[in-house]
């Protein structure tokens, strides 16, 4: 009887475990790099999603130069996922874009809508930020680029 009993208990503690893991793994099209570090602090552009556009292949989002400078953004775009609180790189994505360079001016807002199957795929469920990189001159290289990200959950 005793037997029975501690048979039982490790099924079931190997049950819990079992799908204690598999909630806590995720299955991404892509392979998950290191932690990302950077930090969205810079205020000179915002960068917001628009309500009811979201889909898992890409949605609209607005950018909004917030600074009193000219800006210029491309079509550049990364996509990290949120793990365990943490943002996260992914590897192994071939990100190609045409260097081009589209100016807003302060107060300005411009639409872009974003399609990110060429890149990343359909999105599957989780947390994620995309990230646009704008710069106040237009020649990035020579001067400090900033970052503007939108956080987002795919159902």
């Amino acid at each position: 009887m005793q037997r029975r009993q501690s048979i039982a208990r490790y099924m079931a503690l190997g049950a819990i475990l079992l799908l204690w893991g598999c909630g806590r793994q995720r299955e991404y099209p892509w392979e998950i790099g290191a932690e990302n570090q950077l930090s969205i602090t810079d205020q000179q552009a915002s960068l917001t999603l628009v309500e009811g556009t979201l889909t898992d292949t890409g949605g609209r989002f607005l950018l909004t130069n917030q600074g009193e400078k000219v800006l210029y953004y491309g079509q550049s775009l990364e996509l990290q996922p949120r793990i365990g609180g943490k943002w996260y790189t992914v590897q192994g994505v071939q990100l190609d874009f045409v260097a081009i360079a589209f100016d807003l001016g302060p107060g300005e807002s411009v639409t872009l809508d974003i399609d990110w199957t060429a890149y990343y795929g359909s999105l599957p469920p989780g947390e994620y930020r995309l990230i646009k990189d704008v710069s106040p001159d237009d020649d990035p290289i020579q001067n400090r680029v900033s970052f503007a990200a939108a956080e987002f959950e795919i159902q």
